[in-house]
């Protein structure tokens, strides 16, 4: 199931009055705040109804794009070699006439690459950061900011005890936030909801601290936790079992397993590799699952149609409920601005006490890179920074 395709259930139909207009039919009013961006992220590409009419197109293998450079070769788990695109359509660009981009799943052998001036241009780890700055030293330039990524906990309601709110707020209660941050985030993580903390939609973090689970985790959190267990009749020992995407949140797993033990919890931990957890995460087929999201788009529309409304591709616990459908509907239609930031903050006032998603802490990302490597800005979302049109290499 493509994971944004509800962003663009507003769209009735589309037109092609000529060969370089396409027409949207709205099915209600919408945004263009929210609309023009979702439709100018990458994955939003454009294809002829001649070459999919069929629905035989090799979505897979085959892509159907114009930008400034083209695939030659993908090693798999190694990398991907791309070349200059001698067709394209901005004249004398792009600048190189290639790119090598790695696959390292693993921190070190990133730190080691970045180090040796293998790879130019790269993300740095919390606990890595000052190292690297310190061997590299002034032959690169250095960032730091917030990015559109975070980390999250997903129940399946389909499953007792999970389709039990009071089972679900004793497990928000009883993870510590700020402790989350340490260790998962190595540091490099700031609290907040549903929206980019500090972004243009936001609660505040003062706004944040008001819902229950949110606010500093305090001396009668884990037995106010336990109340709420009691109450909904789990007793200490459930066996639970998490599952872990390998090499990516296996310390999701083990801090989310250390947080549920404080509630008398028992967590197993089902380690299995990409392709795997995602197919049972899709399926629902599983208690709970620590996870991370990494989106494109700081938009109430973009993320709700997402994650967090009914039938959203990536609400994998299921959770909505009347109230958030009804907000969600009044601040997407709102054309005023100003009117409709405040729609936004009751959307998120009404949606994070559901706990679709627990949210642990949004990422603060590092990196670097190379001052032979010119024209390149880093983004919140490493998604949106991707073409390389402009960029070059100083000798």
């Amino acid at each position: 199931m493509p994971p944004r395709q509800d962003q663009l259930k507003v769209i009735k139909s589309m037109e092609t009055p000529d060969d370089f207009t396409l027409k949207l039919n709205m099915a209600r009013p919408a945004s263009p705040l929210s609309m023009l961006p979702i439709l100018g992220q990458g994955w939003m590409a454009i294809y002829a109804q001649k070459d999919i009419a069929n629905d035989k197109f090799d979505w897979k293998n085959k892509a159907n794009g114009t930008g400034p450079y083209r695939d030659m070769k993908y090693e798999r788990g190694v990398k991907v070699t791309i070349e200059r695109n001698k067709e394209y359509h901005v004249k004398d660009r792009p600048y190189l006439d290639g790119l090598d981009i790695y696959v390292m799943p693993q921190e070190p052998s990133r730190d080691s690459a970045l180090q040796s001036g293998q790879i130019q241009i790269g993300g740095m780890g919390g606990a890595s950061a000052e190292s690297l700055k310190k061997a590299i030293g002034d032959k690169a330039v250095y960032s730091k900011r917030s990015t559109l990524g975070f980390a999250v906990l997903n129940f399946n309601t389909s499953k007792a005890p999970w389709n039990d709110e009071r089972v679900r707020r004793a497990v928000n209660l009883a993870i510590n936030k700020e402790e989350s941050i340490q260790i998962i985030s190595k540091g490099q993580g700031v609290i907040g909801g549903y929206l980019l903390p500090g972004g243009d939609w936001a609660l505040t973090e003062a706004e944040i601290r008001k819902v229950t689970g949110y606010e500093p985790q305090g001396p009668n959190s884990i037995a106010d936790a336990k109340k709420l267990l009691d109450a909904a009749g789990v007793k200490d020992g459930l066996n639970i079992t998490l599952l872990i995407r390998q090499a990516f949140y296996e310390d999701h797993g083990l801090f989310t397993a250390d947080q549920l033990a404080k509630v008398g919890m028992k967590s197993k931990q089902d380690i299995v590799e990409t392709a795997v957890a995602y197919d049972r995460i899709n399926k629902r087929d599983f208690d709970l699952v620590p996870w991370g999201h990494g989106v494109s788009l700081d938009d109430p529309d973009a993320l709700w149609a997402e994650f967090y409304i009914k039938g959203a591709p990536r609400n994998y616990s299921e959770l909505s409920t009347p109230e958030i459908e009804a907000a969600f509907l009044k601040q997407s239609v709102e054309l005023d601005t100003a009117k409709r930031k405040e729609l936004v903050k009751d959307l998120q006032k009404v949606s994070l006490p559901a706990l679709g998603k627990v949210i642990y802490s949004w990422s603060i990302g590092q990196g670097a890179v190379y001052k032979q490597v010119q024209g390149y800005i880093a983004h919140v979302s490493s998604y949106n920074n991707m073409k390389f049109q402009d960029v070059w290499l100083n000798a």
